[in-house]
Order: structure tokens, then sequence, then C-alpha cells
């Protein structure tokens, strides 16, 4: 933690400076005697000297908002940031805050720290997908994403109790690369071949996803899956892999996962932009 603040320190001291350097040189720019004929290559090597500024000013900025715990958006989702809701960018902002916490409670050498930043980002979760309504508590509406992999996978159907095929996404957001979909779970179920979050010939998903294929943007509504009743209150909430548990089998708390997404969500509607 102390490493942190003596680097966001020195970030904000170089956004000063820099920030000092570019009005001076700007100042220096709009003097009259300067846009003389004889001092035309003067303002060209000033000008140039601004913008290479600027563009250096530009990436402190950025690295300072990130110790701040800010959400940055990559720049590969420029095109499609007109589609990304608030509700989806507080969810990016709250996974952002979390690394920071998650880094800061391992230096710190102490359990309990990070117990406490798990059971806040869930909370936090919680509070985002309460919805307007109690049928609504849980979901999100209009995600966007980009298509990781579509894949298929004999599975119990639990309305017919027989074995069909069975279907799976997993959907790339613009949360730092994190993935959301369905995926193969181990220790929370009985067999190593249980997929969660998949869906079944009658369900309108099914259909949808026959559509897509991967990198396609699309938007989509669904709910976070969340573990079972009787769970200790200092395990996540939701069924995830962001805690260090991805392409293991199981891991202290006895949940595993494996080819699995980030965070395990029922996809219920999606459509291709």
């Amino acid at each position: 933690m102390e490493n942190s603040t003596i680097e966001k320190a020195e970030l904000n001291k170089n956004v000063e400076d820099l920030n000092i350097e570019v009005n001076s040189l700007m100042n220096k720019l709009s003097e009259k005697d300067i846009l003389s004929e004889n001092l035309n290559n003067d303002v060209k090597i000033l000008s140039k000297k601004v913008t290479e500024l600027e563009a250096k000013l530009a990436e402190n900025k950025a690295a300072l908002s990130n110790k701040d715990g800010a959400f940055s958006l990559d720049s590969e989702w420029d095109s499609l940031k007109q589609w990304i809701t608030p509700q989806q960018i507080r969810f990016c902002t709250i996974l952002a805050e979390y690394d920071l916490e998650k880094v800061s409670a391992l230096e710190s050498g102490n359990q309990l720290k990070q117990n406490l930043a798990i059971m806040q980002r869930d909370e936090d979760i919680d509070a985002l997908l309460l919805g307007r309504s109690a049928d609504e508590a849980g979901y999100f509406r209009n995600w966007i994403g980009t298509i990781e992999s579509v894949f298929a996978i004999p599975q119990i159907n639990p309305s017919t109790n027989e074995s069909q095929l069975a279907a799976g996404v997993i959907i790339r957001t613009p949360c730092g690369g994190v993935t959301i979909g369905s995926g193969r779970v181990i220790g929370d179920v009985t067999s190593d071949e249980e997929y969660a979050a998949v869906a079944f010939p009658e369900d309108p998903i099914y259909s949808q996803l026959s559509q897509v294929s991967r990198g396609d943007p699309v938007l989509f509504d669904g709910a976070l899956l969340t573990y079972s009743a009787g769970r200790s209150t200092s395990m996540p909430k939701f069924f995830t892999n962001i805690d260090g548990t991805k392409n293991t089998n199981t891991d202290a708390a006895n949940v595993g996962v494996k080819d699995a997404p980030d965070y395990f969500v029922n996809i219920e509607y999606l459509s291709k932009l």
C-alpha cells in the first residue's frame, strides 16, 4: 500500500510539472513576436514539443486514474462505447476497484482483508443489480460484449430429465477483458461433466447462439449466478473465477472451476449488433 501511495504521489507531481511546462510553451507560442518569419523554425520546434508533452500528460493522467481505482475503457471498445450502459460501466468500475483492493490485501498478508475485499465487491454488485422491483433483482439488461466462443455439450435437461445437446457461450466484456457466460464447474456439483448456465433447445437463447461467431459484438440480458444457500458469508456470493480459482480443480473453499469464464452468467436473451 505504501508503494502505491508513493507511485500515486509521483504521478501527481508528473502531472503538475507537465501542466506547467505545457502552459509555459503555449504562452510562448501565443506571443506576437514569435510569429515573425525569422522564428518559424522555433515555432515548429515548440509546437512539436507541446504535442509530445500533451501525449505524455495524457498517459500520466490515465495512470493516475488507474491508481485511484477508476475504470478506464480500452481503446478497442471505442466503436462500441455508445452501447455501454451506466449499469455495465458501474459493474466494470466495481471490478477495477476490487483489483486494487485485492493487491493491497495480498501485500498486507492478512487473509481477513482479502475476505473483506471480496465481500465488499459482492455487496456492491448486489446493490447494483437490485432492480426496480423484486422481480428484476439480480438481473441486468442490454450489456454489451463480443463473442469469445459458443460450444455444445450433452447435458441432462431438468425439464425432461433426458440428455440433450446444450449450448453454452463465453462473452468478453469491456471490463478489462473479464469474460462471462457458461462453463464447466467442479466442487459444487457431483459430476466433473456438469456445466452451468447452458441453454437447451426449447430456450430462445439456444437459436440466438446459433447465429453468432467469435468476435461478433452482441447485446445481452441475464443474471449472475449465485452460490447455493448455506455457504459462509465470507465466501464469494457470485459464481466467479476472479478470486484466483480459474483452471484449478478445487481450492481451499472447495469451489473449483475449469474451462469457464470469469463470471458464470445465465444469458436469457442475446442480439447481434
